[in-house]
């Protein structure tokens, strides 16, 4: 699963040896020490996604509505403050209306 937040973006899947712990991995360091700050980052060089922590399926479930709960804009896009972030997403909006080509005839936002 992949989770876009305006601290950063993260790919949740299961640990390979134990079903009750969920690997959130992130290319970002910074990511993951916003989202968990009680936990230890591992960094793994050479890997697709580096910066890893590993978390408890029920932990992980609360962390994520807590998220829910906390939205307080109308655009999220104008929610992520980083530039360089905000064009990532914008990268990744655009590429997304191509799923239903035809349904959409929009102007990109910058």
């Amino acid at each position: 699963m992949w989770v876009y937040t305006n601290k950063g973006m993260i790919s949740i899947v299961e640990h390979n040896e134990d079903p009750e712990i969920l690997l959130v991995r992130s290319r970002e360091r910074g990511t993951l020490e916003k989202l968990f700050p009680e936990y230890d980052v591992l960094t793994l060089e050479y890997s697709d996604y580096p910066h890893r922590v590993f978390v408890g399926r029920d932990v992980l479930a609360s962390m994520i509505a807590k998220l829910v709960r906390g939205v307080d804009y109308p655009n999220f896009k104008s929610s992520v403050s980083d530039r360089n972030r905000h064009d990532c997403y914008m990268n990744v909006w655009r590429v997304t209306l191509g799923l239903e080509p035809d349904l959409y005839q929009v102007e990109v936002e910058e």
